[in-house]
């Protein structure tokens, strides 16, 4: 267990607040063999979180989350590689300003599958269902390498998820379920829409090249799609006179959109202690609806990212890294160059 005393940032109400932290954490996991091939994993642990208002503008403002995990899983190996799980997880939340002490309780089932189509084409597929009372979310997910002559390979990664909010089990729910919290913190906020599970499909092309042992290229197409985003449409009025924020939040429960892109990475041993990387990412929304768009605007468009380790010593390591990101636009805060006198910029 520990104890932190922190200034945690909270989005909604756009400013840090004093918190103490006090976790508690307890498991086990283990496994144990059947046969020379298979075995069984098992997994169990107990948390606890609680979050104390360490000044007065926080009072009464204690929160205690306990979660309980337990997971089953059986492993086969051989001709054909197999697991299947199942698992359960529940967690409780209570709060000093609220007279409502509910609980989640999600039960999972899963499994997955190594397959090879061809000698040279290697396949990972797996799925899982979720349940909460009458709910149900489903997952799946394939992978795929094709192992081409002379260092080149491809990868396929597909996956459809759906997720329950129950199962995303953020601030948002709890608020849904009687919990109060942004009132606490005076902040303004409504719903547009009712929630549903969110679904988001994925799909990423992997190409690669090893020119030899010391140099490789990958370069990798990326597309997502959602269903049902959730996005916080957080808006901030500067107030100069106190140099804070005023915030409101619209928490819209049915945005949608895609997002597509692609990166190429090098990555080159000099020598065999020194080894560095440059890494370009560019990713945009490429569809959806003006709450979805307005969110990835949020993120940077364009990432360049490089990165050199040196290693002269088996137990001694330096490295550095450097990071460029292209300027992001913030639509949730009006006027905000000129009410701050240009301290703060809106992109």
């Amino acid at each position: 267990s520990y104890t932190s005393n922190d200034l945690i940032f909270i989005n909604q109400g756009i400013k840090d607040y004093p918190i103490q932290t006090v976790f508690k954490h307890a498991g086990l996991n283990g496994n144990f063999n059947l046969k020379s091939a298979s075995q069984i994993n098992y997994s169990i642990k107990i948390s606890s979180n609680k979050l104390y208002g360490a000044k007065s503008e926080l009072n009464n403002f204690n929160h205690l989350q306990t979660n309980y995990y337990s997971n089953l899983e059986f492993y086969s190996s051989g001709i054909i590689n197999y697991f299947l799980g199942v698992g359960f997880n529940h967690t409780e939340l209570s709060a000093s300003y609220s007279s409502e002490k509910r609980g989640i309780g999600l039960f999972k089932t899963y499994g997955g599958i190594d397959f090879n189509l061809f000698e040279n084409l290697i396949s990972h597929a797996g799925t899982e269902v979720l349940f909460t009372k009458n709910k149900t979310a489903l997952k799946g997910y394939l992978t795929t390498r094709w192992q081409h002559t002379n260092g080149l390979w491809t990868d396929l990664n597909i996956a459809a998820i759906q997720s329950l909010p129950e199962e995303i089990n953020d601030l948002w729910y709890w608020i849904e379920n009687g919990y109060d919290v942004l009132n606490k913190l005076n902040v303004n906020y409504s719903f547009n829409g009712v929630r549903k599970k969110e679904f988001k499909f994925t799909a990423d092309l992997n190409i690669g090249y090893n020119f030899n042992p010391s140099l490789n290229l990958e370069a990798v197409i990326i597309y997502r799609n959602f269903n049902n985003y959730f996005v916080e449409e957080v808006t901030g009025i500067y107030n100069p006179d106190s140099s804070n924020f005023f915030s409101s939040v619209i928490a819209r429960t049915n945005s949608s959109g895609g997002v597509a892109g692609f990166s190429i990475k090098i990555n080159n041993k000099i020598f065999s202690s020194l080894v560095h990387t440059l890494d370009y990412r560019f990713l945009t929304s490429a569809t959806g609806d003006s709450s979805f768009k307005n969110e990835w605007m949020t993120i940077p468009s364009h990432k360049l990212s490089y990165a050199v380790t040196f290693n002269p010593f088996e137990n001694f390591s330096l490295w550095a890294n450097l990071t460029f990101l292209s300027p992001v636009s913030w639509s949730y805060f009006p006027d905000l160059e000129n009410l701050s006198k240009g301290f703060y910029r809106s992109n």
